[in-house]
């Protein structure tokens, strides 16, 4: 990967590598030892180091008039409320950037810690190094999204031109709103939704602009996206849906299809309703973030922007009234009154007015300001999720069955991901996977076969150095 070091007068170096499209991955301290590089995001090439946990200042009382939206972004230093403290609220001696900007970098948020300063009008309060490194964060995002954003262009065309649209989901959406998220939301992929009977005639499509299916990654039969897509010429890879996730109860593709709206030739965005509904479904129940007590920096920011476009165009009794059917109220309740939090903004009062939302929150600030209890509690966050039924049950096509049958299928299931996989890893013999095509699997794929065919692996998404994106 391309690497560029910055260096400045107090010698803190901020080191950046690239793969395909930029990333912020690594940040090294020379002048302090003791702690190692920290990575900040998604690498290209390599394996993820082992950053620790920052949260330790994370109830040190703010001097200085901290504007309330950015307090949840900021870890202040340990000696900030001292007597003598300065009273410059964005200086080195009040704020810890070090550890505030590893924070914003590990949640993909790092351009967006930048927008929100410049929108605050403080850029100029902050050390030269600090706004030096947050101006090329920013303006190296804006540059790769306006890339990814010429290739959903060229793909809608080729979609228009054989009559067929896709909706786009997820960062994607954001490349083709007006407000700062064009520039500042960092993506990894380019998620398209797609009626299933279209789904062929888009493939086709896609290869016929030279888009290839990603070698590394094995797909799984019955999962909600093909294997991602590749050009040789673009930034990022493309994930054909049809469906949204592996819990179609809670919204499904034919209800987001039915209502989404035209933006351009071949594409689509969801209602504002169904991308609110779908940043809470995919963060806090697919990515674990409710069962594992996370804010994140990203998805929450998301949320929030939603939630701010949405005010006065959403009847918000019905939408939790919805989530509420489904099964999933006190989740959204939670989603939004963290998002309310890290935008210090006030939520919709139906939110505000949950307990159960306000009983979560208060969990996830606790844990932040107990880092070995945050570390605990995360990991039996990630077996929860891990042992969610829909994971077994939708790629198996059980639907809402729970039944003996379908608990003895989801049990073998379960149990080749544990097993057999790992066997087939390191002798290259096809295991005997439900929901995995025996063809697909080589000796060269062992490692990638091992984390796609078991969705709950939620560890390494690497084999052989490749990155596998799966959200």
């Amino acid at each position: 990967p391309r690497v560029v070091e910055v260096t400045y007068a107090n010698r803190r170096a901020f080191t950046f590598a690239s793969h395909r499209a930029w990333m912020p991955t690594a940040l090294d301290y020379p002048n302090d030892r003791r702690r190692p590089d920290v990575v900040l995001g998604w690498l290209g090439e390599g394996a993820r180091a082992s950053a620790p946990e920052v949260g330790q200042a994370a109830a040190q009382t703010w001097t200085g008039a901290v504007p309330a939206h950015l307090r949840p972004w900021l870890t202040p230093r340990r000696d900030a409320a001292r007597p003598g403290a300065p009273a410059a609220p964005l200086s080195d001696e009040a704020v810890d950037w070090m550890a505030t900007i590893e924070r914003a970098g590990q949640d993909f948020a790092l351009p967006a810690l930048a927008s929100l300063i410049e929108v605050a009008g403080l850029h100029d309060q902050l050390p030269k190094d600090v706004s030096d490194y947050l101006d090329f964060a920013l303006t190296q995002n804006a540059e790769t999204n306006a890339l990814i954003r010429t290739q959903c262009l060229e793909i809608g065309w080729a979609l228009d031109r054989i009559g067929h649209a896709a909706v786009l989901l997820k960062g994607a959406a954001w490349l083709f709103d007006d407000g700062p998220s064009i520039h500042d939301r960092m993506m990894r992929d380019i998620d398209l939704l797609v009626a299933p009977e279209a789904a062929a005639a888009v493939h086709e499509a896609l290869a016929g602009l030279g888009y290839r299916p990603a070698e590394m990654i094995v797909p799984l039969d019955g999962h909600f996206h093909d294997r991602p897509l590749l050009h040789p010429a673009h930034s990022v890879m493309v994930e054909v849906h049809t469906e949204l996730t592996a819990f179609p109860r809670l919204l499904s593709g034919a209800e987001v299809l039915a209502y989404a709206c035209p933006v351009t030739e071949g594409l689509q965005l969801p209602s504002i309703e169904h991308r609110l509904l779908h940043n809470v479904i995919h963060s806090e129940i697919c990515d674990g973030g409710h069962a594992c007590g996370i804010i994140g920096r990203r998805d929450a920011t998301d949320l929030a922007r939603l939630i701010r476009i949405a005010d006065g165009a959403i009847d918000w009794a019905a939408l939790h009234a919805q989530a509420e059917a489904r099964g999933y109220g006190g989740i959204l309740s939670s989603a939004v009154l963290k998002a309310a939090h890290l935008a210090g903004e006030a939520p919709p009062a139906i939110f505000r007015d949950d307990l159960r939302g306000r009983r979560h929150l208060r969990r996830c600030l606790w844990q932040r300001r107990h880092p070995a209890m945050d570390t605990l509690l995360r990991k039996l966050g990630l077996l929860h999720r891990a042992l969610a039924w829909d994971r077994d049950a939708y790629p198996l096509g059980l639907g809402d069955r729970r039944d003996l049958g379908a608990h003895l299928r989801t049990r073998e299931r379960a149990s080749a991901c544990r097993g057999h996989v790992r066997v087939g890893a390191s002798s290259g013999v096809a295991p005997a996977v439900p929901g995995v095509r025996r063809a697909d699997w080589s000796a060269d794929m062992g490692p990638a076969m091992q984390h796609a065919a078991c969705p709950r692996r939620s560890g390494s998404h690497r084999a052989q150095g490749e990155a596998a994106p799966w959200s």
